[in-house]
């Protein structure tokens, strides 16, 4: 997760950005393979800033984590500790920044978080809850057309997705009203959940960490070893045994599945700078 509040001189309280990567594993920051590095984009970010090197997340879920991100509780004490129970109307991160005047904007591509209601919500808990004080809440993408042999790998709106809604919401979603008053934006990417595959090869990526292949030829051994372990009918990780090659092939994956997570990231790092 990466949080940084901007300096302003607009207002005694400065914009607050958080930028959130689902299933990102800490290991892949500052790591290098194949000489290059997995997230140079965070790592530079990182130098500019104050950093945590020991966090914890609350819980090993991500809408038991988000919850806990939000309210500032634990699971006990907001209650949602189990996959399809709701936020309670609580003193959430958006509200209590909305009541102070910001405007609140979230792009999420994680279903668990997903938003029932349009713009404009009030400030009751709807849907699953966490568009809770959020003037705009929104799905990156609500339809994707993939060939069906590849579906299983574009499960969730890739991290470009997610910014090109996210810069929609900046730049169009921000009423007249609250023109030069702080903003709390938040963006969440899945791009280092499984099955750590796009449905299309990653250029400059794909391939990137790998003990040969690189492009086309990677991704095409890339994706019958996802499925071998996520096999398309359950969508789920069974227990296949690997091989040794094929348990350093699956890392390769995931490190440029986080390799992506960081290319966006850096995306959205830059467009923020821009405006």
């Amino acid at each position: 997760m990466l949080g940084c509040r901007a300096k302003s001189s607009r207002a005694a309280e400065g914009d607050v950005v958080l930028l959130v990567m689902d299933t990102f594993r800490a290991d892949s920051l500052g790591l290098r393979m194949n000489g290059q590095e997995v997230t140079p984009n965070i790592n530079r970010f990182g130098k500019e800033c104050l950093t945590f090197t020991h966090a914890y997340s609350a819980a090993p879920s991500t809408k038991y984590s988000m919850s806990s991100i939000f309210s500032g509780m634990y699971p006990p004490g907001h209650g949602v500790e189990y996959a399809r129970f709701t936020l309670p109307d609580c003193l959430t991160l958006a509200r209590y920044l909305s009541q102070r005047g910001y405007f609140t904007g979230g792009v999420i591509s994680n279903p668990w978080l997903a938003p029932e209601i349009g713009p404009e919500s009030s400030l009751r808990s709807m849907g699953f809850g966490f568009n809770n004080g959020f003037y705009y809440y929104r799905n990156a993408r609500e339809k994707r057309e993939v060939e069906d042999s590849m579906k299983m790998f574009a499960p969730f709106p890739s991290g470009e997705e997610v910014n090109e809604s996210f810069f929609t919401m900046i730049d169009r979603q921000i009423p007249e009203g609250y023109k030069g008053k702080p903003r709390f934006l938040y963006a969440h990417y899945m791009d280092s959940h499984q099955p750590w595959l796009g449905p299309t090869v990653r250029k400059g990526i794909t391939g990137k960490f790998h003990e040969h292949a690189t492009g086309e030829e990677s991704f095409g051994e890339d994706v019958k070893l996802v499925r071998k372990i996520i096999p398309e009918e359950t969508g789920r990780i069974t227990t296949t045994e690997l091989s040794p090659d094929e348990a350093a092939r699956l890392r390769s994956i995931y490190r440029e599945a986080a390799c992506y997570a960081d290319f966006c990231i850096g995306q959205a790092l830059e467009g923020l700078k821009q405006r």
